[in-house]
């Protein structure tokens, strides 16, 4: 086989196309061409198959490893009072190409996507690729959740999101030493200026142990995600390169590195 193309057998024994018959293959163009099918239109391979095969619809190519939502054409609901579970097929990761289970749910009637990546990217994937599996469960809804109404949409959050940004920090960032005063006291440290921070984190390695700190009753998130974190108790005076002064009470964080943040650069009229 090429490079990068997944082979739509995975390299097993061929089983019968579960996904629908040859006249409701979708065309390679828009999906807007495609005809539209439910659930209702898969087949278990074997009697004893528990769950559905569901292909693409349209051949794919991933450019970059991150999770892609790959359109199948199926859409919901799996069934009167049923909802589904959706798993990759084993053949499917042992080619390189891994597949994110998932949950369909009864008053689902958007159209049901399979969430994959790879780590061997680029890599196509053709139009009729059975990558995931769909089993269905029965589901009756407690009657103390109200009036059952289906609805469009998925592959979201019923709740409050909560998404850390990252980015990566490494030696090419641009750094700039600026010296720290507090009651006759002086450090200079170099640390790290374009990674977007709102405020400035010191490495606690590098907090001399004399300056006071109080607890934060909150949580710093962005620092490797969600961190508990000292702040200075003083104001502290920070000096840059040209004489620029600003004061701040900087967080003290278990971290490798020093970031000057916006309440820094802020005070002397500095954007990033």
């Amino acid at each position: 086989p090429d490079p990068g193309k997944l082979e739509p057998q995975c390299g097993t024994v061929p089983r019968s196309d579960t996904n629908a018959s040859a006249d409701a293959r979708f065309t390679d163009a828009t999906m807007a061409d495609t005809p539209r099918r439910i659930t209702s239109s898969l087949h278990p391979a074997t009697p004893g198959s528990a769950g559905l095969d569901l292909a693409t619809s349209t051949t794919v190519t991933l450019l970059e490893s991150s999770v892609h939502l790959l359109p199948t054409g199926i859409f919901g609901p799996p069934g009167p009072q049923k909802s589904a579970l959706l798993i990759g097929r084993s053949s499917t990761s042992l080619s390189g190409l891994f597949v994110l289970p998932g949950v369909v749910d009864s008053d689902s009637v958007g159209e049901i996507k399979i969430m994959a990546w790879t780590p061997f990217s680029p890599c196509t994937v053709p139009q009729g690729t059975r990558l995931k599996q769909l089993i269905p469960f029965p589901y009756n809804p407690p009657p103390t959740l109200g009036e059952h109404k289906e609805r469009v949409g998925g592959f979201g959050s019923t709740g409050t999101p909560q998404i850390l940004w990252v980015q990566t920090i490494s030696d090419k960032c641009h750094t700039c030493k600026f010296t720290l005063s507090l009651q006759g006291q002086q450090i200079t440290l170099s640390g790290i200026l374009d990674t977007g921070a709102d405020v400035t984190v010191i490495s606690h390695a590098k907090w001399p142990p004399t300056w006071a700190l109080t607890e934060v009753p909150h949580a710093l998130t962005g620092i490797g995600g969600s961190s508990c974190s000292c702040q200075s108790l003083h104001l502290i005076q920070v000096t840059g390169p040209e004489g620029h002064i600003a004061s701040i009470k900087p967080f003290v964080l278990s971290v490798p590195m020093v970031l000057w943040g916006q309440d820094v650069l802020s005070q002397w009229g500095f954007k990033i």
